[in-house]
């Protein structure tokens, strides 16, 4: 039998130094992959086209608000940035959350933030690589979410409260 499959890979250009954000669809078809390319997607189709990252940028995505679909967190030089995905899981629609309203506010400069149930109570927690402290580089930060899976609550883990204390993201 011959299936056809598309598969959209969301792919934002961290390197864009304006904080210029594409989307780019990878199409595969036919069951052994015959064809395959990239395609930027514009205009109002990019669903990421009015966004700006910050320089810098590292996307990542997670449900941060339980509605099942993915949010967008983007760390940069800047800190770390939200876009509560207020559309579907299959046509996002995404508005920044600042201030109170976003739950990672003034934290990690120059970050790149990573979601993961660390302690094993299913909600999302925060790690960071924090790139702004010189004499921190490459530690990686951990905030538990004290809150829930609809309305989480961050709060930094230190010393041994923190499971990556001892990693590094490189050697100085």
């Amino acid at each position: 039998r011959m299936w056809s499959l598309i598969i959209l890979l969301l792919f934002i250009c961290a390197c864009n130094v304006h904080g210029g954000t594409s989307y780019c669809k990878l199409t595969k078809t036919g069951c052994s992959g015959e064809s395959r390319e990239f395609i930027e997607v514009t205009g109002d189709s990019n669903p990421f086209g009015n966004l700006n990252g910050g320089k810098s940028s590292r996307p990542t995505f997670t449900d941060l608000d339980g509605d099942y679909d993915f949010d967008l967190v983007v760390g940069s030089e800047s800190g770390i940035k939200y876009f509560e995905n207020v559309g579907t899981i299959t046509s996002p629609t995404f508005n920044e959350k600042t201030g109170k309203d976003n739950p990672f506010d003034n934290m990690g400069l120059y970050s790149s933030p990573v979601f993961f149930d660390t302690d094993g109570d299913n909600d999302v927690d925060l790690i960071v690589g924090d790139g702004a402290d010189f004499e921190k580089d490459g530690v990686f930060d951990y905030f538990e979410n004290v809150g829930n899976v609809s309305v989480p609550t961050f709060v930094k883990r230190n010393g041994t409260s923190n499971p990556y204390r001892n990693l590094r993201s490189h050697v100085p």
